[in-house]
């Protein structure tokens, strides 16, 4: 009789625990996000995205990482509207942040 209880409860985790591993981000993955996000502003690309993930990723971060990020961002948004950078910036965007884009 106690076996069928203890049996879900145990698949629940079995399926839950990929979730929650895949919820944890780095602080160096976070803000990577935030420069892209910032080189996508810059970009005038569409940034709903990295929008999402950096604003789910910030929500426990301590507030130097979060301070750090928005420099980050601020940065990327700057390269992207560098204009020697700006290829650069792009090639960017549409590489290694292809990976917060979900």
């Amino acid at each position: 009789m106690r076996f069928a209880p203890i049996a879900m409860v145990a698949i629940g985790l079995a399926v839950a625990a990929p979730a929650l591993a895949a919820d944890k981000v780095s602080d160096v993955e976070y803000i990577q996000a935030a420069r892209c996000l910032g080189i996508a502003k810059g970009l005038s690309a569409d940034a709903t995205a990295l929008e999402a993930f950096v604003k789910t990723a910030g929500r426990t971060r301590l507030s130097y990482i979060q301070m750090r990020a928005d420099e980050e961002q601020a940065r990327g948004k700057r390269d992207a509207k560098s204009s020697a950078r700006t290829e650069r910036a792009a090639a960017e965007l549409s590489g290694p942040c292809q990976a917060y884009k979900g």
